[in-house]
């Protein structure tokens, strides 16, 4: 397995550099529930944080916070992810995804580019919204509500 030399101390003696504890610091900081993670993997990154600060004995101030642009929405993977767990298949098109939640002709809708997710129901007068949100933990919300979810471990 090759070692990178920016990981490591050049020694070879694996102690972590402050630099690298600076870069482990903001990447976890990225680790939020608002960007996809689990509410356990944010935890984890909070407490890893707070370990590697105290560490390196630095300040709150001392740690630059990341730009949260465009990489503060979830990726397809997420999305796909939380879809499967209720037993739903995410279909894609450009920046836009959609899933059928069962017979009664309703349609899941999410928006890659905002985060926005909605559930239209068809009727008569043609398609209207039922329910409309932001992110993907009042998502699992609605679903948790509204279809039982589908486990891996027992279809075998």
């Amino acid at each position: 397995m090759e070692r990178r030399s920016d990981e490591r101390s050049e020694e070879g003696d694996g102690k972590m550099k402050i630099d690298d504890a600076f870069r482990k610091i903001r990447l976890m900081r990225m680790v939020r529930s608002e960007n996809g993670s689990s509410s356990g993997e944010a935890d984890n990154a909070i407490h890893l944080t707070r370990q590697l600060m105290e560490r390196f004995s630095m300040d709150a101030d001392d740690v630059v916070r990341p730009m949260v642009a465009g990489a503060s929405r979830p990726s397809w993977v997420y999305w796909q992810h939380l879809t499967r767990e209720f037993g739903l298949e995410l279909r894609s098109f450009g920046r836009r995804g959609s899933a059928s939640l069962g017979g009664d002709q309703q349609v899941l809708v999410i928006k890659l580019d905002t985060g926005e997710w909605h559930v239209q129901r068809m009727s008569p007068a043609g398609w209207t919204i039922t329910a409309r949100n932001f992110g993907l933990d009042s998502l699992r919300q609605y679903l948790v509500g509204k279809i039982s979810r589908t486990y891996t471990f027992s279809s075998r």
